[in-house]
């Protein structure tokens, strides 16, 4: 489940004007590389699975290491996902997520000198509260570890001399540590078995959403909807967090209605 609150984050990432790749989190995947002695040695990547694949063509991954057409490149890790408390109802979890962020200066502005702010930008997307995804509730955010050049972090990928470049001025690169808590209810429905077979492949539509976010001291909202819902339509549901001293967060929700009256909504 935590893979699928990663890709509910995406929308606020993609909303940068810098970003134009985006990924959640990633998977490796070894590759046998036969060297100029004749020797195979195996090489690591990171990639991430193809929105658009399906179970009968080989084209299911997409690679992520960076490259000079890039502006920006920003996927994630998951470093661990525990199991807090499990009982009848729930399992309470506590993931921990690397988002890593790769950036072109020359593409983005001449004038930087280090992606320091950049970096912060993304980090001021991140939300507290993420709403609700599949079987996963009450689900929090919080950033523990914000960095900037730790080569560390592209240690498990075989990379080569010509893709080390890249690491170096004008590019530059940080990571921010992130804190999922999330709840997964165990009262799911059970899979339903349906087969495909490659020679008569079936297309079944998925759903896709789109997400907002305003915030107006001290109220942050957070709207989902179909995607291609006009923000004028009575489709959205809305997130409200307000804020006070201390830390303490008030959540409530609105159901059908508009994006454009968010601040006018009665919320429950």
């Amino acid at each position: 489940m935590i893979y699928s609150i990663i890709n509910d984050l995406l929308p606020y990432f993609t909303a940068l004007n810098f970003a134009d790749r985006v990924a959640g989190i990633c998977y490796p995947v070894e590759l046998p590389i036969l060297s100029e002695n004749n020797e195979t040695i195996i090489k690591r990547f990171p990639v991430i699975e193809n929105s658009n694949k399906n179970q009968c063509d080989g084209n299911d991954y997409i690679s992520l290491i960076p490259d000079d057409g890039l502006k920006s490149l920003i996927y994630h890790e998951l470093i661990s996902d525990i199991v807090d408390e499990d009982n009848d109802s729930y399992q309470q979890h506590t993931a921990t997520v690397r988002l890593v962020a790769w950036f072109n200066l020359r593409n983005i502005n001449s004038a930087l000198t280090n992606c320091e702010q950049l970096l912060q930008l993304i980090n001021n997307k991140i939300p507290f509260i993420i709403a609700d995804t599949g079987a996963a509730y009450r689900i929090t955010c919080e950033t523990t570890d914000k960095r900037i050049r730790d080569k560390s972090i592209f240690a498990a990928w075989s990379y080569s001399e010509a893709e080390k470049q890249y690491l170096i001025y004008p590019f530059d690169f940080g990571h921010i540590t992130m804190r999922i808590s999330y709840r997964l209810n165990k009262c799911a429905d059970d899979i339903v078995i349906n087969p495909n077979s490659c020679n008569d492949l079936k297309v079944i539509p998925v759903t896709t959403y789109e997400f907002r976010h305003d915030f107006v001291d001290p109220m942050d909202y957070i709207g989902k909807a179909i995607t291609g819902s006009l923000e004028t339509d009575s489709v959205w549901t809305i997130t409200r967090n307000e804020y006070f001293l201390g830390g303490a967060v008030i959540t409530k929700t609105a159901t059908n209605v508009k994006w454009t009256e968010r601040t006018i909504l009665i919320y429950n």
